[in-house]
């Protein structure tokens, strides 16, 4: 598929500005995440009736903002799986590169599905087994 030089150009920079959105919420969610485990860590360390119902709410809370999480990332990942498709029909440099990337020992090795499925699913896991150990305290 040929672009006129515009064409090309704002599709480079959608793909950037996407692949930029991705990241700043991959960041901000391991920052919030993290502050909210702390937190958690914090009140289990002096365990009381009272502190027992505040870190239940914020372990259900980082749970539910794990999953929540999770589902905005799937949405961007589609978003720049679609822009790196059409990346691929439009630079022939790019999608050289991407031929390449599948080679060798990685090449089944996605940092973007990790991203976008690993560490919501380890931290779902962390929050499931905080909760339960809260509960059996």
């Amino acid at each position: 598929m040929s672009l006129d030089k515009e064409a090309r150009d704002r599709l480079w920079q959608h793909s950037l500005h996407e692949d930029n959105i991705f990241n700043n919420r991959v960041n901000f969610f391991l920052g919030f995440q993290s502050i909210l485990l702390a937190v958690v860590a914090m009140l289990i360390d002096e365990i009381g009736s009272r502190d027992k119902l505040v870190a239940v709410l914020i372990i259900v809370l980082g749970l539910a903002l794990s999953v929540l999480g999770w589902l905005i990332q799937a949405k961007q990942k589609r978003i720049l799986d679609l822009l790196k498709e059409k990346g691929q029909e439009v630079f022939a440099d790019y999608l050289e590169m991407v031929k390449r990337r599948k080679t060798g020992f990685f090449k089944n090795l996605s940092v973007t599905w990790i991203l976008t499925n690993g560490i919501p699913i380890t931290l779902i896991l962390i929050w499931s087994i905080l909760l339960y150990y809260i509960l059996m305290i």
